[in-house]
């Protein structure tokens, strides 16, 4: 079954056309465009979108595609979400190990297959929040 969301009315519907309930008031997008790099130890900023939500019993759901090219000096990428200045679904960690919302841990040079991650987020705010994806390379820790 394929589900359609149309952002203009705001409306979620089965492929087919019929109604399964529910509003999309807001649809965001944003993408990167450039490169990253860096030899920072802390996170440095992927991407952000700002959503306002319509009520505090709001879900905003986030969704991540990242594509990954290695150019062999660094073989994982550490990334973290954040909902403003906090770091969120950030994986429980062993050790010394990176916190981290996931990892993209592959080695060889050149493009490597996108990695996915999705968040339903419950920020019981109805003012502006900024949605941040943060990377840092696995030769910074």
């Amino acid at each position: 079954m394929s589900i359609v969301l149309n952002g203009t009315a705001g409306t979620i519907s089965k492929g087919d056309g019929s109604a399964i309930g529910g509003k999309a008031i807001q649809i965001v997008q944003t993408q990167k465009l450039d490169d990253f790099s860096s030899t920072s130890a802390s996170y440095v900023t992927l991407m952000t979108a700002a959503i306002t939500p319509s009520a505090t019993s709001s879900k905003i759901l986030v969704s991540c595609s990242l594509p990954l090219v290695n150019n062999d000096d660094v073989n994982h990428l550490y990334c973290q979400l954040y909902r403003d200045s906090s770091a969120i679904a950030t994986a429980d960690t062993l050790g010394n190990n990176t916190p981290a919302t996931f990892v993209i841990a592959q080695t060889g040079v050149g493009t490597q297959t996108p990695q996915t991650f999705q968040w339903l987020d419950s920020p019981s705010s109805t003012s502006e929040i900024d949605y941040y994806v943060k990377g840092k390379g696995s030769n910074t820790n």
